[in-house]
């Protein structure tokens, strides 16, 4: 029986450590989500009402529809371009890379892996004038191809990492199978393995679409033009020096986050299982 309580008892202290860690963590989110239904004398009312009296929806009509914060359905639109294409190329190459570094043991392949994990240690803006100047050698300042190709860049290693795990719980019976069929090296993966590994890879798109979504450094330094801003980077733009709309602001964060929220509610049971176990048969 003493048995058995102790382990009640630590179920019960781990239970209440996880609710603890998703209030610190819900709380940011819901204080955003309930001040975007607030006027802006509601957000400057101290003592601080935590929950508006009158909820308006007009800040979500203001920002949507006024242009003085610009146009959102394009900021929208750009960063899902640039989103999406990152996402597309980022999964493809990754998955080849995954599977080659998975099946073929080739010399110098471990070297190669930690060289990759090593790019991952330099965050992003101790390279930030490097790369500007090779964007700018390339004559792509102030386009969505720049920020795209430094996704890339920086979502590509990681990914690799990710993909290997896609492929090493895949038996190679069904390659070998595959040969006998009369399938080439390619084909077998394309009809084979590919399908089978959809799990790990969901969870690398998921990554990488994250990441480039919301990326806001290099978007600041690369981006000139208002018509070509990002989300994140229009975001960042509304605070003022004299006055800050937290209404407006919270509104807009709440507008940006619905494409990712989505996005992850979606994949978020392949996201789990692949960062943990990697793609399985099912």
């Amino acid at each position: 029986m003493s048995i058995t309580k102790n382990v009640r008892n630590k179920n019960l202290m781990v239970d209440l450590f996880c609710v603890v860690i998703l209030v610190v963590v819900l709380v940011p989110f819901a204080w955003i989500f309930i001040s975007s239904f607030k006027s802006y004398e509601a957000v400057q009312k101290i003592p601080i009402e935590y929950f508006p009296k009158k909820p308006t929806l007009e800040t979500y009509e203001f920002i949507l529809f006024n242009y003085r914060f610009g146009s959102w359905p394009r900021y929208l639109l750009n960063s899902l371009k640039i989103s999406v294409i990152t996402t597309v190329i980022v999964t493809m190459f990754a998955s080849l890379s995954g599977y080659a570094f998975s099946r073929f043991k080739f010399k110098g392949a471990a070297s190669l892996l930690i060289l990759l994990l090593i790019t991952q240690m330099f965050p992003g803006p101790s390279i930030l004038i490097p790369m500007y100047k090779f964007i700018c050698t390339l004559n792509l300042l102030d386009t969505h191809l720049a920020l795209i190709l430094i996704n890339i860049a920086f979502t590509l290693p990681f990914a690799v990492w990710m993909s290997i795990g896609s492929y090493e719980n895949i038996p190679a019976d069904l390659e070998e199978a595959a040969y006998i069929d009369g399938c080439s090296l390619m084909g077998a993966y394309w009809k084979v393995v590919f399908p089978v590994s959809k799990i790990g890879l969901i969870s690398v798109a998921l990554y990488t679409f994250i990441i480039s979504w919301a990326e806001f450094i290099f978007s600041l330094v690369i981006i000139e033009s208002p018509e070509k801003m990002t989300v994140a980077l229009k975001l960042g733009s509304m605070v003022s020096e004299m006055t800050v709309h937290w209404n407006e602001i919270s509104a807009a964060t709440v507008v940006v986050s619905l494409p990712l929220l989505a996005f992850f509610m979606w994949a978020q049971k392949y996201f789990i299982r692949g960062m943990v176990a990697g793609a399985v048969k099912e």
